[in-house]
């Protein structure tokens, strides 16, 4: 008697448990499934609207309790297809069985089933066709794997200049130092190759000079021109000058003297005071002397600073501008100063405010 009540009770909560079951939405209890979500993507407008009119049909909803039934349903045919199948395995006589015809009602049930259901479906046919395997030789996929594995290590330079990959930090520096010595190579052979390149042009430059003075020598015995011309300086792009006969360069040295304003005054001041300290004769004989010097100075383009008046007005100017910067960098330092003071003494003022309002609260 009490076996029978306690059964009873088991089956009325089962019951309940069941009612509650299908009141409950399968996609509230089982999560809703994406895995086909990609393919809303490809559907067309018909099959978009046929869609949205399945989900406002009551009769379409499903809920726990019925996914729950047919997954039962699904895996006990499925047993009962494995079980078919494992007999027929291990059986591997071709006369019928007991029951062997249920069992193969059984199986030609699920593949109709299947036919049926790729009939409802016919584009999950479509998207799923049978895939040819085609037998592919392994050492042929090894050959390619290893080649594309050097062809991502070279491109990103893992091994080393030996063909080995540095183990260690030491060697990792010692090949950039290689490689930045064979930089550094390559650099000095370009510049020693420009440097012969244009000493060919140069020499090429000159020659052809040569040949042109000939030329018009020549053209002047034909055709007698009045060409009586010199020049004083011949000077090329990189800053090399022919000699006064046009035979060979000169060699440049670096030049000496001062190069500011104030240097060159306060030099020509004592070379004044110096002269004016000799005789007469010998104040004449330096003063001719440095008149040629600089007329020669002035012929081959050299710029002179021996101009005393020139140098003060130059100088005067030079001094004014330099004030006029500095007053002006004066005002702005004070102004920074003075804004960043303001910024403070706001940031103060604001900060005692709040204080003063929070310790009256």
């Amino acid at each position: 008697m009490a076996d029978a009540s306690l059964k009873d009770r088991l089956l009325e909560h089962a019951k309940s448990f069941d009612g509650l079951l299908s009141l409950i939405p399968a996609k509230h209890y089982y999560g809703k499934d994406n895995s086909d979500q990609w393919k809303k993507k490809k559907q067309t407008k018909e099959q978009t609207a046929a869609a949205q009119r399945a989900k406002l049909d009551p009769d379409s909803v499903k809920s726990a309790k019925d996914v729950m039934d047919e997954r039962a349903r699904k895996r006990k045919l499925e047993n009962m297809v494995e079980a078919v199948n494992e007999t027929s395995v291990t059986d591997g006589a071709q006369r019928e069985l007991p029951k062997q015809g249920l069992k193969q009602n059984l199986t030609s049930n699920v593949k109709k089933q299947k036919k049926n259901n790729l009939l409802e479906d016919p584009q999950l046919a479509i998207e799923s066709p049978k895939q040819i395997k085609v037998p592919i030789d392994p050492d042929l996929l090894r050959s390619r794997l290893a080649s594309r594995i050097e062809a991502l290590r070279a491109a990103r330079k893992a091994d080393g200049p030996d063909g080995r990959p540095a183990r260690n930090r030491q060697e990792l520096l010692e090949a950039r130092r290689k490689k930045e010595e064979q930089r550094r190579a390559h650099k000095k052979e370009f510049r020693i190759k420009a440097k012969a390149e244009e000493e060919a042009r140069r020499l090429a430059a000159i020659i052809s000079a040569r040949n042109s003075n000939e030329s018009s020598i020549e053209s002047a015995i034909i055709d007698p021109v009045d060409q009586n011309l010199s020049f004083s300086r011949v000077s090329f792009a990189d800053g090399q000058q022919l000699t006064d006969d046009l035979s060979s360069l000169k060699i440049l040295h670096r030049k000496r003297g001062p190069q500011d304003i104030a240097t060159s005054l306060l030099i020509n001041e004592k070379k004044r005071q110096k002269l004016n300290g000799l005789d007469e004769k010998k104040r004449t004989e330096i003063e001719v002397k440095d008149l040629w010097l600089n007329a020669k100075k002035r012929v081959h383009g050299e710029k002179l600073r021996n101009n005393t008046t020139l140098l003060k007005k130059t100088l005067k100017r030079k001094e004014k501008a330099k004030k006029k910067s500095e007053t002006e960098w004066t005002e702005r330092t004070e102004g920074v100063a003075k804004r960043q003071a303001m910024r403070q003494k706001k940031t103060r003022g604001k900060f005692k405010a709040t204080t003063r309002s929070k310790s009256n609260k």
